[in-house]
Parts: C-alpha cells; sequence; structure tokens
C-alpha cells in the first residue's frame, strides 16, 4: 500500500524562487527518491536514472527564478523526468538504427582486396588456358554459360557422356592446379 504523497510546502517553492538553499534541498530530499523510481518505469539503468533526475535538480535550480507561477511542483518534476527518459530512449533508437546502418554498409575493398581478387583471378585464368581445350571448352560452355551437358554436347559435336568426361577431367585438373577451396570459389562466382 502506498503512502499518500503530501504536497511540498508552499514556502519551499516560494523559497526556491528566492534562492533559498535549505528549501532547495527539503525539494531535493522530499522528490529525489520518487522520480528516481518514476524514471526506472521508462529506463531499465538506475545509473542513467539518478543522473538523469540529478541534472533536472540542477536545472530546477539555475531556473529557479523564473520557475511558473503557480506551480504544480510534482507534475513539473515528474513531466521532466518523463521528457528526459523519453528523449534518451529516442537517443538509443537513433544510435541503435545508425549502428545497425553502419554494420549493413557493404565493405569498402581495401586495395589489397583488390589486388588479392585480380591474382586470384589471374590464378583462374592460367589454371584454365593450361587445361586441354577439349576440357576448356565442356567445362566453360556448362560452367560459365550454363549449359547442360546435353547443350554442350550439341555446339561441341560429341556425345553427353564426353561432355561429362571432360568436365570431371578439367574440375580435377584445377583442383590439383589451384586446390579445393578455390574452384569451389570459382563455381560459386559462376
Amino acid at each position: 500500500m502506498k503512502r499518500p504523497m503530501n504536497p511540498p510546502e508552499p514556502s519551499w517553492i516560494e523559497g526556491l524562487r528566492q534562492g533559498d538553499q535549505a528549501a532547495f534541498e527539503a525539494i531535493f530530499h522530499h522528490y529525489y527518491e520518487r522520480l528516481g523510481r518514476y524514471g526506472m518505469r521508462y529506463l531499465a539503468d538506475p545509473e542513467e536514472v539518478r543522473d538523469l533526475v540529478q541534472a533536472l535538480f540542477v536545472r530546477l535550480w539555475e531556473k529557479r527564478a523564473t520557475l511558473p507561477h503557480p506551480l504544480n511542483l510534482s507534475a513539473y518534476l515528474h513531466t521532466a523526468v518523463r521528457n528526459a527518459c523519453l528523449k534518451r530512449i529516442d537517443h538509443y533508437r537513433v544510435r541503435q538504427a545508425h549502428q545497425s546502418q553502419v554494420e549493413e554498409a557493404p565493405a569498402v575493398p581495401s586495395p589489397q582486396d583488390h589486388l588479392e581478387a585480380h591474382e586470384t583471378a589471374e590464378h583462374i585464368r592460367q589454371a584454365l588456358a593450361a587445361l586441354p581445350a577439349r576440357c576448356r571448352e565442356a567445362f566453360l560452355l556448362t560452367r560459365q554459360e550454363g549449359l547442360s551437358y546435353r547443350e554442350a554436347a550439341t555446339r561441341m559435336g560429341v556425345s553427353p557422356k564426353t561432355v561429362e568426361v571432360q568436365v570431371s577431367k578439367a574440375l580435377k585438373r584445377l583442383r590439383e592446379h589451384l586446390g579445393e577451396a578455390l574452384v569451389l570459389l570459382m563455381l560459386m562466382g559462376r
């Protein structure tokens, strides 16, 4: 069961407006814990809520001379805490959205990446050039142009089985020359 919150002494508010530190301290002690619990409804970090509430009291002291008349201090302070918490939540959302965009942005290849890609492409070209003509033709028709064995056989004027054998020979030689991983990479890129 919650105990009722007594309103602050009207003299506290007037004393605050006039710069009375004792009145300010009375307001601080009366509201600090309540505002902290209220801020925890919005934010899960107790230290962050504590910092927001403390900053609120600093602003209250700094703006004491310009506080509105009449003033419902409880509503004023609770609204200020809520607004500060919501502003912090919005800040987190913006930061998180920005972080997601940064993480999703394609990586810019470095000069080293370009050099390695160029070297890899050159190794593949050399390995393909080293294949016997029939192996190279069967491999390129089926892997680069995407033809079926039957379509490649028609184009080459041989049987589909011959195309299959030539592609198998090509893959075997490429694996020997390039290694398994590079052949798989080459096949996936086609």
